[in-house]
């Protein structure tokens, strides 16, 4: 027998359809077996059609049911407990569980979802190990379910892959500023919050100003709509709309970038490893102070912070931007690939190893 067998469970995972969804459960997965570990992978494709995606979760449970019941793995690792962790409600525990919890796992949104939270509090109590995506949702887990802190270990889901190379570049804020977001577009990640703070810029004081949108959501017509708007109502704006990449892009689009803006609305934002791939390719990132974006975005070194939804900070904060001298923008360019080289995927996937090793070592 193979002891170095993970069985990965997860309802997230990218497709070719939806290439951008789950990309870290993959980054995971791949972390796991450059350092020496056979993973099977039971994972849920993205489906839009109503009944494709109820029997998808069907086939999903099952398959997971039986897998772990009758499975040679000495380690069960399960993501998103709220919909993968279910068939553990009807089976004994596994030899060695380890569980993944995110966003909507403590803080649910919908209403199944807040359903559905008694499976994660009792995955977590199964659980030998529980594994966070930051210091925030550790906190939020011993609030939450009292678990106890030696059980919880804090990895960022995945880590970042590092650029092979960053683009050096000159900051001319006098000439036009490019202003990024990249995430879904729907009302919790805010970015409407942007239009706001635009429209309380005063485009008589500042040179040509860029927005580039990427990612897809509900909002996607109602952002084409607000975008065609404001380019007409002003001149000096130009808006770009690129919709869902192939997540193997995503440092080519960062780099366009001067600034990424990172506006999340909502409390279930246990890490924003978007972020941390644009501090990567040294932009600095302007983010809300809220839930994971507040442990890696340093004010006024690496990026800034504003509370969620405060259009006129963060109308201050571009404006600023716009009076930046290159030296000050190097400074902060710096500190956010120092800030992202922390948590390299190489770095993040050699430290999770490890810990699966000292946990598959324990009878």
């Amino acid at each position: 027998m193979n002891k170095n067998k993970i069985l990965l469970i997860s309802n997230m995972y990218p497709s070719i359809n939806f290439p951008s969804y789950g990309t870290f459960i993959k980054t995971i997965e791949e972390n796991l077996i450059f350092s020496g570990w056979n993973v099977k992978k039971i994972v849920m494709l993205k489906e839009k059609n109503k009944a494709k995606k109820l029997f998808s979760y069907l086939c999903f449970g099952i398959h997971s049911y039986f897998s772990i019941l009758f499975s040679e793995e000495k380690i069960v690792y399960v993501h998103y407990l709220t919909h993968s962790a279910i068939p553990l409600l009807l089976m004994p525990k596994p030899k060695h569980l380890v569980v993944n919890i995110h966003g909507a796992d403590l803080l649910a949104h919908t209403s199944i979802q807040k359903k559905l939270l008694f499976v994660t509090k009792h995955a977590v109590k199964k659980a030998d190990l529980v594994i966070v995506p930051s210091v925030v949702f550790q906190e939020r887990l011993i609030q939450h379910y009292q678990t106890p802190k030696e059980k919880i270990y804090i990895s960022p889901s995945g880590g970042v892959k590092l650029p092979t190379q960053i683009i050096s570049k000159t900051f001319e804020p006098q000439k036009e500023i490019t202003f990024g977001f990249v995430g879904r577009i729907v009302k919790e990640k805010g970015w409407k919050t942007i239009f706001q703070a635009v429209d309380l810029l005063d485009f008589r004081s500042i040179s040509k100003m860029k927005l580039v949108f990427v990612g897809t959501g509900k909002e996607d017509n109602l952002l084409k709509e607000i975008s065609k708007n404001f380019e007409k109502k002003y001149p000096n704006l130009s808006i770009e709309i690129l919709g869902e990449v192939k997540h193997e892009m995503i440092n080519s689009i960062f780099q366009r970038f001067d600034f990424f803006i990172f506006p999340s609305e909502s409390e279930s934002e246990s890490l924003g490893l978007v972020g941390l791939e644009a501090m990567a390719n040294g932009i600095p990132v302007i983010g809300s102070d809220i839930g994971g974006i507040s442990t890696y975005i340093k004010n006024e070194e690496n990026g800034f912070l504003f509370s969620p939804r405060d259009s006129k900070k963060l109308a201050q904060i571009i404006k600023k931007t716009f009076l930046m001298l290159d030296n000050d923008y190097q400074y902060f360019s710096e500190n956010a690939c120092l800030s992202a080289k922390m948590v390299s995927n190489e770095r993040v996937g050699e430290e999770l190893s490890l810990k699966f090793e000292k946990l598959r070592s324990e009878k």
